[in-house]
């Protein structure tokens, strides 16, 4: 007589294929695109300001640079040393909804078009604003002055308040 004998189940395989078997089935965060903004979009912008005291208090006229990384995250710095080739610690982490805030604010100011082929001198008072933005695999180099293009300033208004805590 022929007897049959079942192997034995080896428990810890099971619960190891079953736990693989849960977590490949997490859902996958939306990417960028999916929330209304390009998976590259990233902007530099720096605040220039030459004739700036060291006491100077506007948030729109201090000498800083914002750095957003398509990884959401928001880098400053702020005062005199703070130039387009400086590369500050991350102060946040933007929300994708923060994100969209910044793409449509640089789209409707067609911050994200050509740039325009003018001779931008530096404001009398010194003040002015270079801006890299990178988009759809395009990047764009400005420097302009707040009142050649107030969209910039709007964008600045913007950065700025991300950058402060609430």
């Amino acid at each position: 007589m022929k007897t049959s004998t079942t192997p034995p189940i080896h428990w810890p395989a099971v619960i190891a294929a079953l736990a693989l078997l849960f977590v490949g089935c997490a859902p996958i965060p939306p990417t960028a695109a999916e929330h209304g903004y390009p998976p590259d979009f990233s902007l530099v912008f720096t605040v220039k300001h030459d004739d700036a005291p060291s006491d100077l208090l506007d948030p729109l006229a201090m000498p800083a640079q914002h750095v957003v990384s398509p990884d959401r995250t928001l880098r400053v710095a702020l005062g005199p040393g703070a130039g387009h080739d400086f590369h500050p610690a991350v102060t946040a982490r933007l929300s994708p909804q923060q994100m969209i805030q910044l793409y449509r604010i640089a789209e409707a100011g067609n911050l994200l078009d050509a740039p325009p082929h003018t001779d931008t001198d530096v404001d009398p008072t010194g003040l002015h604003y270079r801006i890299t933005l990178t988009a759809h695999g395009y990047r764009r180099h400005y420097t302009t002055t707040p009142t050649d293009h107030p969209a910039a300033t709007m964008l600045l208004e913007r950065l700025i308040k991300l950058r402060t805590p609430h």
